[in-house]
């Protein structure tokens, strides 16, 4: 399963980004300005939250990541935590509703060229008993080539798919994208 999401703004000037960890995760900077934060664990599942825009503005509302007491920002939806994959019938688990957790279990890339970042985080989708019966490979890429963008995609296979990936693997070699190829579908 594949699922892509592309956010994107203009601005005027495209500058350095750059990845900073946090105790949380860790933070796209764009000339030392946040962008965009990548949260590891927001209450069982990882979110890329906030996500700020080409004026300053945040494209994400903070509820509820941070709840205030006025009225600044409705209180509904719960489960609208910025930008964030989740299913809700997973092998009669409902992930959806945030009532099975989505484990961060690794970076498997995070790195910067000054004109993009890229993270690749492994992540396994938790049954009752804390066991994982699946796991995704999320890809989160952001830039600013023509304006601000991230892009996301997400890739969802069993424990057992996972396995004989694994033996595959150390019998036969799989070609990686150039980065060549990442750049074209990039623009």
């Amino acid at each position: 399963m594949l699922a892509l999401l592309g956010v994107a703004s203009s601005v005027l000037h495209a500058g350095e980004l750059s990845l900073h960890p946090t105790d949380q995760g860790c933070e796209v900077r764009i000339d030392g300005k946040l962008f965009a934060g990548f949260l590891k664990d927001y209450k069982g599942s990882p979110i890329v939250w906030p996500i700020i825009g080409p004026t300053g503005k945040k494209m994400t509302r903070d509820f509820p990541m941070i709840e205030r007491n006025d009225n600044s920002e409705a209180k509904d939806h719960p489960h609208q935590q910025s930008m964030w994959f989740r299913h809700g019938d997973v092998n009669e688990l409902n992930f959806w509703a945030l009532k099975q957790p989505i484990a961060h279990r690794k970076f498997n890339k995070a790195e910067s060229d000054g004109k993009m970042v890229e993270l690749i985080t492994e992540n396994d989708w938790m049954d009752k008993d804390g066991k994982p019966i699946c796991t995704d490979i999320l890809t989160l890429r952001f830039g600013t080539l023509e304006g601000k963008k991230v892009r996301f995609g997400i890739s969802i296979s069993t424990l057992r798919s996972r396995r004989s990936r694994r033996m595959s693997s150390s019998k036969t070699r799989r070609k990686e994208p150039s980065e060549s190829g990442f750049r074209e579908r990039w623009m």
